[in-house]
């Protein structure tokens, strides 16, 4: 058996790429990545083909317009570029990222493959009906969904022999639309946990660290966040790490207090120390596939606090090493959020079997074998 993965940028298809190589069933890597950037998180022996073309034009418009308005048009051309050199592939199985792999999926069967579309969120219906909902809750307009980026999901998802998905809460946004359970497959995601470990001891403090970690906005429920920790006044510190989203400009000003701080983009090694200076890691998501960030804090020991709509919640236990909420309930959230703080031996405790949880079962190796398992079940 051997497969051929194919991304549109990198997402988590770089470390399921190395999965499968070290499990010997990798043909090549197709991304939009220059060859000499992707080979910073891929194996020296993999093949890559590139289209670095794509990936300066996506970027350069992103910096000049602020705005994703070229991804149709990112994804439309690598998926006519994949299905020209698929033709080549002696490939029994393509796994192709959502939106940017329609185009191939006619050659690639031409060739015998079978074809599985990786959607990291959930439905594109079910996720662009939960934005607009959580954008209007606060007197915005949700930014719009490119209709051929709409159509060309729904196209995909009919037209691929299997969708794999990375959670529970995903996966029932599909069974809600009418996809068969039979061509679905939920593969949780993975964490380096030699890369993400738990630090000798945290920082002693009066008043905890709560941090949040993600494209700062609507969709992953940083208004709640603000506002619940707003309304513990300075019993916790809250750390806002990520880019702040063009829109989510009018909300932060309302929850400017001397307890909250914006750090930016951090890179994985300033991310990583974030971590460990952290107490609490939050993430109340309204639409979450899963929430990568989830567990990579857990990897590092902390205890975690997510809503209801965050995919990582498979493996959240909640009172054992995490804790969960209602997507947008800011006194919830709040709530949950002063049991941990004003309890340190709680924090440690469920900061532990966090750690405990993650290495038992999810690391990168074993979402590898968990996606072999699953093709050799579609082939045969």
């Amino acid at each position: 058996m051997k497969i051929r993965v194919a991304v549109h940028g990198r997402f988590h298809a770089f470390h399921l790429a190395c999965a499968l190589q070290d499990a010997g069933v990798l043909e090549a890597v197709h991304t939009t990545y220059p060859k000499f950037i992707a080979r910073r998180w891929l194996n020296k022996d993999i093949s890559v083909l590139s289209e670095p073309i794509l990936e300066l034009r996506r970027r350069f418009a992103q910096r000049v317009t602020g705005s994703h308005a070229i991804d149709a048009d990112i994804a439309i051309a690598f998926a006519k570029a994949v299905a020209r050199k698929v033709t080549r592939s002696e490939a029994d199985i393509l796994v192709g990222w959502s939106s940017a792999l329609l185009d191939a999926i006619a050659p690639a069967r031409e060739r015998g493959m079978k074809i599985v579309v990786e959607r990291g969120s959930t439905h594109i219906d079910f996720q662009t009906r939960i934005l607009k909902e959580a954008y209007g809750t606060y007197g915005l307009t949700a930014p719009p969904t490119d209709p051929r980026l709409i159509e060309r999901e729904r196209r995909e998802y009919a037209d691929a022999d299997a969708i794999c998905v990375p959670s529970r809460i995903a996966r029932q946004s599909f069974l809600d639309a009418g996809i068969p359970e039979t061509r679905l497959i939920v593969n949780p995601l993975g964490v380096d946990t030699a890369k993400f470990q738990a630090p000798q001891s945290r920082p002693k403090r009066d008043r905890p660290k709560v941090l949040f970690a993600g494209n700062a906005g609507i969709r992953k429920g940083l208004p709640t966040l603000l506002q619940s920790t707003s309304e513990l006044g300075g019993r916790v510190e809250t750390v806002v790490a990520g880019p702040i989203e063009p829109d989510f400009d009018t909300i932060k000003s309302r929850f400017e207090n001397p307890w909250t701080r914006f750090v930016g983009a951090l890179s994985q090694s300033e991310l990583q120390q974030a971590f460990w200076d952290a107490d609490i890691f939050c993430l109340p998501s309204y639409e979450e596939g899963f929430g990568m960030v989830v567990i990579e804090a857990m990897a590092t020991g902390l205890p975690v606090v997510i809503s209801d709509a965050v995919g990582a919640g498979d493996i959240v236990t909640p009172g054992g090493n995490g804790l969960i909420v209602s997507a947008g309930d800011v006194d919830g959230l709040a709530s949950q959020i002063a049991i941990l703080a004003d309890d340190v031996e709680r924090r440690t405790a469920m900061g532990d079997a966090a750690r405990r949880a993650v290495e038992s079962g999810h690391s990168w190796a074993e979402t590898g074998a968990r996606a072999i398992a699953a093709y050799r079940a579609l082939l045969s």
